[in-house]
């Protein structure tokens, strides 16, 4: 028996509703005949063999009624179905995209400028600091370059005296001896405040500045990023050995995805396959590729890491993240693939809705190896047949209650 659903001039879903009512008024009856398989007797789908017909019968859905419903016939046909390994990990950034930021003096926080979460950018000020060890180092360059000047000015005089026959040559040895003992001493200062990451120049520049200006030692960002660690409160004694760096600065828009590969799977994982990424709840998902196995194994785990760049512009993959992976480690050939959206479970056993031109026939199946999204069929459904592809849920939900409905009515 066959049930002939149609569109009519009113809302979806009154149209469907009406669908669905005239199924469950037909009950279970015998499938009309198949392709390949004749006029057989319809079975429960837990009874049937891939390729029969179960026990409810053939929808006859118009075409108005399938676009509204976003059914989508499609042809079946052959393909590649990846043959997947699944395995699991979580995010990290990248190693080379963090920066830890540790002062180079001590003192006490004067303020903080940036908070974690923020975005910085190279030379951006996240906190400031009063150094007494920076003001001595700031005096001690400023000292030095005055002696310097001090010492090229009277080498100017002597040899001007010595023109004039006034001064003597030992004096003019003197004159010389002092310039350069003051080069090497402003030289020596200033390598010291380039080691503690102050500019010579500007130092230079602010001429004699008050205490607490040569006390100012500025903590800048070193690249652009998000501030992902800040362990610095106003008041608080900053030691350059206090401990973990104070402040982490990181890329977060580019992250690993590090995947632990059990020793059972270390000969089948290699670099540039390709693997679909999932977290989270509801779950986010992207495609990526393996960059590389790391050579060494994980002392405790005793397994491989390998590592799948992720782009993360929008903070969907946070570090910490725990993360699943299908990993593609090779292709199976199927003389039918079908998405999965087309396959649905009555009574326990696999059925796609095979589309006749009376009507679409919930057809028993057997199914092969799956893909991410795709799935073999290897009995049940030909190459050529047509079938419903997506959105087959509702299809499968209102014949369940059609036949719970028409056993009732016996």
């Amino acid at each position: 028996m066959t049930v002939r659903i149609e569109a009519r001039k009113m809302r979806p879903a009154a149209a469907w509703l009406l669908a669905v009512a005239a199924v469950l008024a037909a009950g279970p009856v015998a499938a009309a005949e198949g392709p390949d398989h004749g006029h057989a007797e319809a079975v429960p789908a837990g009874q049937a063999e891939p390729g029969e017909t179960v026990a409810v019968p053939r929808l006859a859905l118009s075409e108005a009624v399938l676009a509204e419903y976003g059914i989508e016939l499609r042809t079946a046909e052959g393909g590649a179905v990846p043959v997947t390994r699944s395995l699991f990990g979580e995010v990290s950034l990248r190693p080379g995209r963090v920066a830890e930021i540790t002062p180079r003096v001590s003192g006490t926080v004067t303020r903080v400028e940036r908070q974690v979460g923020d975005r910085v950018e190279a030379g951006d000020t996240l906190a400031v600091l009063a150094s007494e060890t920076l003001a001595e180092a700031k005096t001690d360059f400023l000292a030095a370059r005055s002696r310097l000047d001090l010492a090229r000015q009277t080498l100017a005089r002597k040899e001007r005296l010595a023109e004039q026959q006034v001064a003597s040559e030992a004096e003019l040895l003197e004159a010389r001896h002092g310039v350069r003992k003051a080069r090497a001493e402003a030289r020596s200062a200033r390598r010291r405040l380039d080691a503690l990451g102050v500019d010579s120049e500007a130092v230079a520049a602010s001429g004699d500045a008050g205490s607490q200006a040569l006390a100012r030692y500025e903590v800048t960002a070193p690249r652009d990023g998000t501030l992902l660690e800040q362990r610095l409160r106003p008041g608080q004694w900053q030691g350059r050995d206090s401990g973990p760096a104070p402040l982490v600065v990181a890329d977060t828009e580019a992250v690993w995805a590090e995947l632990q590969v059990y020793p059972r799977y270390r000969g089948e994982i290699a670099a540039g396959q390709r693997v679909r990424l999932r977290a989270g709840d509801p779950a986010v998902e992207q495609a990526g590729e393996i960059a590389h196995v790391m050579p060494r194994l994980d002392a405790a785990t005793r397994t491989a890491t390998a590592r799948v760049p992720l782009a993360n512009p929008d903070g969907q993959w946070p570090p910490g993240q725990f993360v699943t992976a299908e990993v593609a480690v090779a292709e199976a050939e199927a003389p039918v693939v079908v998405p999965r959206t087309a396959v649905q479970t009555v009574e326990g056993a696999p059925v796609v809705f095979v589309a006749h031109d009376d009507g679409l026939e919930p057809r028993r199946v057997a199914l092969g190896r799956q893909g991410h999204g795709d799935v073999a069929v290897t009995a049940g459904l030909r190459p050529g047949e047509r079938y419903a592809a997506t959105h087959t849920f509702p299809l499968k939900a209102e014949l369940e209650r059609g036949q719970l409905e028409g056993a009732g009515h016996h």
